[in-house]
């Protein structure tokens, strides 16, 4: 009775190693189906779904060793490379990752940990490179990026990478050779309900700020842009990822250069400054071409040109000043964006020196010429830009 009773204990203890001993596969035996979010593992050719320990390898013989049941993945899951170096490892719970995960750099120290919740990322996520420094925090809530994100970046400041490291390193002269032809910069940002929310900066370490942000969302946001010298460079506005609002540009110094005003990314304003800070010349815009007013100032600040525009060409009277003379210099009546009308050119004692028509950017018709005192000297007689009769007066 004893023996017949340990024959069959032996039976059962053999079955059930069996039935729990490591099962090998190759990624080609293995067929996943998937039901929505729901994905089943069966073998190749069948309906049997995976259950139980499994090891299952890709041609190069890399692998992962996990656990499944009734199809799904369930318990330890962890990557090897072809070497049998531990690349990751979480845990499953009906298919979805729980818990803690980490993977690791080929060196074996760790690359990323954090935690998941019901499938999703959650809490503190850190990543580190392969030294064991830490170079990125993140933070989610089930899945949402939300919180503080900062990550430290390796940036080249070689191979065209733009005039702001030129003038890093004109101020910062023992920065280049220590950097290498890289400089790390620290990122920060902030999220709410997974979208980008409130402050986010970028900037040198132990150095400068490049660049500021305060973002309602991830499509409208401030943007300010700074120098190496710590001057503002770049302030814009932008709504649902469009131009909105006010664009200003600065020199090195800190003086306004340009005053661009935009509305869902289309021009309305311009208005661009001389080095001085004086105005340089100001445009309007309808539709994306010129219309309304036209002003140009020299670098002194005054008056040089007054017009306007109409569906992108000139129309109406035009205005050219000589401010060293104090004098208007001529009057000109545009059409279509060509000389069409009365015009009128002045001499230095501010009298009309010359006046006629224009007919298609050609002079038209009579024209006459004056003298100092005003006295006729001349008229001529065009017709389309051709002169077809001139007549002098002593």
């Amino acid at each position: 009775m004893l023996r017949r009773c340990g024959w069959v204990l032996a039976v059962l203890l053999g079955l059930t190693l069996t039935s729990s001993a490591q099962k090998l596969l190759t990624e080609s035996e293995v067929k996943v189906q998937r039901f929505g979010k729901q994905s089943l593992y069966m073998l190749e050719g069948s309906k049997e779904r995976l259950d139980g320990h499994y090891k299952i390898a890709d041609s190069r013989g890399n692998y992962i060793d996990l656990h499944f049941k009734d199809g799904q993945r369930d318990g330890l899951f962890r990557s090897y490379d072809w070497k049998d170096r531990l690349l990751s490892e979480v845990h499953y719970k009906e298919g979805e990752k729980v818990g803690e995960y980490k993977s690791f750099h080929q060196n074996g120290k760790l690359s990323r940990e954090g935690q998941y919740k019901h499938g999703a990322q959650d809490g503190e996520w850190n990543y580190y490179d392969d030294e064991g420094k830490r170079i990125t925090v993140e933070h989610y809530a089930e899945g949402k990026k939300t919180g503080e994100w900062w990550k430290l970046l390796t940036v080249s400041t070689g191979g065209g990478a733009g005039g702001w490291w030129v003038f890093f390193f004109e101020l910062n002269p023992g920065y280049d050779e220590a950097a290498g032809g890289t400089v790390k910069v620290e990122e920060v940002e902030h999220y709410k309900d997974g979208q980008l929310h409130g402050k986010a900066w970028q900037k040198v370490v132990d150095g400068p700020v490049r660049w500021e942000r305060d973002y309602e969302d991830d499509g409208t946001y401030s943007s300010k842009e700074f120098y190496p010298n710590g001057k503002l460079e770049l302030v814009k506005h932008l709504k649902n990822h469009k131009l909105d609002g006010k664009r200003l540009n600065y020199s090195r110094a800190g003086v306004l250069l340009g005053e661009r005003v935009f509305k869902d990314d289309v021009l309305e304003q311009e208005t661009v400054y001389w080095e001085s800070g004086k105005p340089h010349y100001q445009k309007h815009y309808l539709h994306a071409q010129l219309d309304g007013e036209y002003r140009e100032w020299n670098e002194k600040g005054e008056l040089l040109v007054e017009g306007e525009y109409k569906g992108g060409s000139k129309t109406g009277l035009w205005k050219r000043y000589i401010p060293e003379e104090e004098r208007l210099g001529n009057e000109i009546h545009y059409e279509g964006g060509e000389p069409n009308g009365k015009a009128k050119f002045y001499n230095a004692a501010n009298r009309v020196e010359l006046e006629g028509q224009y007919k298609n950017g050609e002079q038209d018709g009579l024209w006459k010429r004056y003298d100092l005192a005003g006295k006729l000297k001349e008229e001529m007689e065009y017709d389309m830009g051709r002169e077809v009769s001139k007549k002098e007066y002593k």
